[in-house]
């Protein structure tokens, strides 16, 4: 058990970290194995996007969605461990979300939209980190 209990808010709070990690991790799974037949039955911009993904950005997905998994996990079970994973989730989504919003055609294909949900992902994904560092420091981890 950790030295000092955590707030009230702590753990409703990860168990809804966790999962949002966890939708991540099945739209990553959901995306590695579409077939060819339901890219083909995109619009052809949208085929142009899933067809041009090179291999780094989906391992930038996996390494932000994984990564933001275990770490929530982590922080569940109060271990100060969930920083490491919570850290290369942070770098895992910025790599992926600035590859996504500045270098493809996503926001002339989806519209100003396009933004959202890169924004919200990376926000969370800081947000988990930073809680991570406070536990560590007021040491609800252990």
């Amino acid at each position: 058990m950790s030295s000092h209990s955590n707030p009230k808010w702590f753990k409703p709070i990860v168990i809804i970290a966790l999962l949002w990690n966890l939708i991540g991790v099945i739209n990553f799974f959901i995306q590695i194995n579409l077939s060819e037949e339901a890219i083909a039955a995109l619009p052809e911009p949208e085929q142009a996007l899933m067809n041009s993904t090179p291999l780094w950005s989906l391992v930038a997905f996996a390494l932000g969605v994984f990564g933001g998994a275990i770490g929530s996990l982590g922080l569940l079970i109060q271990k100060k461990w969930a920083f490491y994973p919570l850290l290369f989730s942070l770098v895992g989504v910025v790599a992926q979300m600035t590859y996504w919003l500045f270098f493809t055609q996503a926001v002339d294909v989806y519209g100003s939209e396009t933004y959202t949900m890169p924004v919200l992902v990376i926000l969370v994904a800081f947000f988990l980190l930073r809680l991570a560092k406070k536990g560590i420091k007021k040491g609800y981890l252990n």
